[in-house]
């Protein structure tokens, strides 16, 4: 059951609408879940024996690894519980990076009330693009009041000025592969990729959680038992 933190968006949406998450077994000792369903799908990667798995050469790996992230689902690897730090679009640019702040996370969510949709990810890089911005086009004085007003959808407009690109909206379903959501993040040149799902009854989009790279690794290193002695047997 994961409880859901947002900043004055989201209250009072039935949790009937969400996903049911899947039975998780108990955290194993790094603190990353497993699920029943990796089970099968473990044991038949631990059918390689400790010598086989030495004999492995570099263009094996990729291709057992590509077979396991497309038997899990996104949804596996998130932690039992877990809580959103989801950003209104209309919340000011300077609370935003006090929620960050305050939570620890370099990125969050973006949601549009007024379209009732996923909006993008407000990141570190959002920062850097206001500060530019302020360096080139304002006084301090005036950075300072401006600052004030900012609010985040307006981040958009000033991106444009600074001629720098336009963030892609992108996100995978809780219930794509980790291959799939994987390969969004690649090619995207991505670190985080929010995972949204659609509301059953109103179409409405409906922010999950936020994938990460290092998570997704984690995952792979705490479910699959041959990875150390592939990792050994490539000396990477």
């Amino acid at each position: 059951m994961n409880s859901k933190k947002s900043l004055g968006i989201l209250e009072g949406t039935d949790s009937s609408h969400y996903l049911t998450p899947p039975t998780f077994s108990p955290l194993n000792p790094s603190g990353i879940p497993t699920d029943p369903q990796n089970i099968s799908n473990k044991s038949n990667l631990e059918n390689i024996s400790k010598d086989e798995g030495e004999s492995l050469d570099s263009l094996q790996v990729p291709k057992i690894l590509s077979q396991y992230l497309k038997q899990q689902l996104c949804y596996d690897v998130l932690p039992i519980s877990f809580r959103a730090i989801v950003l209104d679009s209309g919340l000011l640019v300077k609370k935003a990076l006090a929620a960050l702040l305050q939570n620890g996370v370099a990125s969050a969510p973006i949601w549009d009330a007024a379209q009732q949709k996923f909006a993008g990810m407000l990141t570190v890089a959002d920062f850097i693009n206001l500060i530019q911005y302020f360096y080139q086009h304002s006084s301090y004085t005036e950075a300072l009041e401006e600052i004030e007003q900012l609010k985040i959808h307006a981040l958009r407009g000033i991106e444009e000025q600074l001629g720098v690109p336009t963030p892609a909206i992108v996100s995978a379903h809780p219930l794509d592969s980790l291959y799939h959501a994987s390969k969004i993040m690649i090619d995207a040149n991505l670190q985080r990729l929010a995972l949204v799902d659609k509301d059953s009854q109103t179409g409405d989009d409906v922010i999950i959680s936020v994938l990460t790279q290092s998570r997704i690794l984690k995952f792979v290193a705490s479910n699959v038992s041959i990875y150390p002695t592939i990792l050994y047997s490539t000396g990477t």
